[in-house]
């Protein structure tokens, strides 16, 4: 019984939507917040579900909603929803398949970096650890920005992202080895303590 009420105020909120798509259909773009609002959580916990990343999923649900918009045009009726999901599904699996194949490049560059060391340093396994702890975009991130020297721009072009994206997701990359790293020194000195 439950379930069937989830399925008519469904289908009630679709119906209640259409204005606002048929308005942004008709170039009033301020009618698409009321899109986003009735989809933000469920996409984003649909992205969250295939990605296992918050801030992936974060990302990736901005970014379907950009895609949305650009191909309103191109929705011909039916369950919003479902052509919607349609974009948020192949937007995920894009990602997934990039992650699978920097993960890749990322493994090869990360060994041929370690053989171009002359020596082994005292902080080389630190900094390999820190590393392991990043996701694949993230160490492409780390890597673009801190070792090659790339812009937020050119970083956004390699990595097919908006450059704020890149400057975002680099910030949160420094915090979270800024975090590791304090956790590595109180763990050390817990050891000698």
């Amino acid at each position: 019984m439950q379930q069937q009420d989830e399925k008519e105020k469904q289908k009630q909120n679709e119906k209640d939507l259409m204005p606002s798509i048929e308005r942004v259909r008709n170039g009033e773009t301020d009618a698409y917040g009321d899109i986003i609002a009735a989809f933000e959580k469920s996409i984003y916990l649909y992205a969250l579900y295939l990605l296992r990343n918050r801030d992936e999923a974060e990302d990736a649900a901005q970014e379907i909603f950009i895609k949305a918009f650009r191909k309103i045009d191109q929705y011909q009726g039916g369950v919003f929803s479902s052509w919607l999901y349609k974009i948020a599904y192949h937007h995920c699996l894009d990602l997934l398949r990039k992650r699978k194949r920097i993960d890749k490049l990322l493994g090869r560059y990360i060994l041929q970096k370690k053989q171009d060391l002359p020596a082994h340093s005292a902080y080389e396994d630190e900094i390999y650890e820190m590393l392991n702890a990043l996701n694949g975009e993230e160490r492409q991130i780390l890597l673009l920005r801190a070792l090659e020297e790339y812009s937020y721009k050119e970083i956004g072009e390699i990595l097919d992202m908006n450059p704020v994206t890149a400057r975002k997701k680099y910030a949160r990359i420094r915090q979270k080895l800024l975090q590791k790293k304090e956790g590595t020194k109180n763990a050390k000195s817990a050891k000698l303590g």
